[in-house]
């Protein structure tokens, strides 16, 4: 019997909500309309600013901002002379898995005839200037008319020079199409942020926020002409912050805000904002499948607004940024690393890759290896905190660099190092010789030489990769620059800890405990690790053009 009580205790509540809607019919006249009833009455509860529910939907916070920033938000179409659109970077990778969009973000135009500056095909009575167009957003940051978008939209790297080229012409056209001429004050490649100006007064202009009040799970918006469609909004959270070390992006200072709000081809440059209507960054790169035509996959990258700010007040005041130069390459610690050279685990901070030829950091004794875990007596957080910090310096500051130096036989060895900094040269310069330009071009020729690969060795089998040994036919066939030494990598196994890593064929591994000259060596060096044991690597990497440290852990037999 009792199975049915609770049953009996609900039946009467029933009937009473049953004959309440009866005599709500009755007392309705007749009526047939209820649902209008109710939608009036759940009407009065949302409009109400006492409510509860209404505090819970945040449409009337998404209208106000869209409201109030979208005057804001200008549309940027830039033209500048072209030499040969055919003409790549060499080494910038096109199809990485994130887009900064130095080429492609807003799609190419009709491709000319190298020699008559004419397109293909039918009009051939023409004969046009050889220019290439692009198109982007920016945001307004003061009545008077300063501009704050992104450097790749008004400006394009040419390596083969290590010189910024700007735009020979820049309209901005603003959400009640008023068209206006802008002057670019400035652009910096070392966070993509360029600064513009146009003649106007008492302009609409959105405040400048604060990232780093900035909470994963805060809902964003993005404004700006995805596809050249103006004035569009797009919503969406904070995914992440402090993203960095994103692969295929060249911009050294990288501090991202994360963000899935769609950012799609023409977004660049324009304002991610909070439910404030503060700007709290500069929407720049989004995540692809690779390819030349990306698209909104729910992962897009936004100049966080502290580091625009710290930007555009050195582009206002001088044109460009001015940062100190240590003359350092660094990668961050990750666990195999730490593993690797004997660690804290909680250990943070950067591996110096590369040491500049005559920079600063050579001049007080920085060696390459050398680990930086504070600078000025403060630990590190990683490597873009380094970066973050040295360029914070000016010119003829002094900074004090904590270092554990890892010793072939001794041990480690802790030691302070004072570097007085310089000023850093262009970003330009600096990313071209990344990509492999002014190094000097490979050796001369040499005559024909034995089969390279007749000195393969197997001893890194375990990791999944073979090397053998570097010989000038290699080093043409390969263009690996004058300078690099180490034995080279002649194949690598799919899921292997190498492959995992992104060691791939055609780069040369330059040092293990030791610096490598010979598969001799490097043999007797793996073989000086045991199963579990993490290897620390110096591997000049081919598709980055750079060296950099990596450590791969010795497979446990199972």
């Amino acid at each position: 019997m009792s199975i049915w009580k609770k049953p009996a205790r609900l039946a009467a509540p029933l009937v009473l909500v049953a004959g309440g809607l009866i005599i709500g019919l009755v007392v309705g006249g007749g009526q047939t309309a209820i649902g209008t009833e109710t939608q009036q009455a759940t009407n009065a509860v949302l409009d109400s600013p006492d409510s509860r529910l209404a505090d819970m939907v945040p449409q009337a916070a998404f209208v106000n901002v869209a409201d109030s920033v979208g005057p804001t938000v200008v549309f940027i179409e830039a033209t500048r002379a072209q030499d040969n659109p055919h003409t790549q970077a060499q080494g910038q990778d096109q199809n990485g898995r994130f887009q900064d969009f130095f080429e492609d973000f807003f799609g190419r135009q009709p491709e000319l005839d190298e020699e008559e500056g004419q397109e293909d095909g039918d009009g051939e009575d023409f004969d046009f200037q050889n220019e290439a167009r692009s198109q982007g957003s920016g945001v307004l940051i003061s009545d008077d008319g300063y501009v704050l978008t992104n450097a790749h939209v008004v400006a394009e790297l040419d390596p083969r020079t290590a010189t910024l080229k700007l735009a020979s012409r820049v309209q901005v056209t603003l959400q009640d199409d008023r068209l206006y001429d802008a002057e670019i004050i400035g652009a910096d490649l070392g966070t993509d942020i360029a600064l513009l100006k146009i003649d106007g007064r008492r302009l609409p202009f959105a405040p400048l926020g604060d990232s780093e009040q900035l909470r994963v799970g805060e809902w964003v918006m993005a404004i700006g002409a995805p596809f050249g469609l103006q004035n569009t909004v797009s919503a969406g959270i904070v995914s992440a912050i402090g993203r960095a070390n994103l692969q295929g992006m060249r911009t050294p200072y990288q501090d991202f805000v994360q963000t899935d709000a769609a950012i799609n081809p023409g977004n660049s440059g324009g304002p991610l904002v909070n439910l404030h209507g503060e700007i709290i960054g500069i929407n720049t790169a989004i995540a692809t499948g690779g390819g030349f035509n990306p698209s909104f996959n729910g992962v897009g990258f936004a100049v966080p607004v502290n580091m625009a700010r710290r930007v555009t007040d050195q582009l206002r005041e001088h044109g460009r940024v001015i940062r100190g130069y240590l003359g350092v390459q660094v990668r961050s610690l990750d666990r195999d690393l730490r593993d690797a050279y004997d660690l804290a685990p909680r250990a943070r901070g950067a591996i110096i890759s590369t040491v500049n030829e005559g920079g600063p950091a050579e001049a007080a004794g920085v060696e390459e290896g050398d680990i930086v875990l504070g600078v000025d007596g403060e630990r590190l957080e990683g490597q873009q905190d380094f970066l973050q910090r040295i360029a914070s310096h000016g010119p003829g500051d002094a900074v004090e660099l904590e270092i554990v130096r890892p010793a072939a036989n001794d041990g480690d060895s802790d030691r302070s190092i004072t570097v007085t900094l310089t000023e850093r040269p262009p970003e330009s310069e600096i990313i071209a010789e990344q990509l492999g330009f002014g190094a000097g071009g490979p050796p001369e020729e040499q005559p024909s030489e034995e089969d390279p690969f007749d000195l393969e060795s197997s001893s890194a089998q375990a990791l999944g990769f073979r090397v053998t040994a570097l010989t000038n036919q290699l080093r043409r066939q390969l263009e690996i620059p004058a300078g690099i030494d180490g034995v080279v990598v002649t194949d690598v196994a799919e899921a292997s800890p190498a492959a995992r890593v992104g060691i791939q064929p055609g780069d040369v591994i330059r040092r293990v405990r030791t610096n490598v000259e010979s598969v001799e060596q490097f043999d007797a060096e793996i073989g000086g690790f045991g199963p579990g044991d993490a290897v620390p690597l110096r591997v000049y990497s081919r598709r980055q053009s750079a060296s950099i440290f990596l450590a791969l852990r010795m497979p446990v037999p199972r």
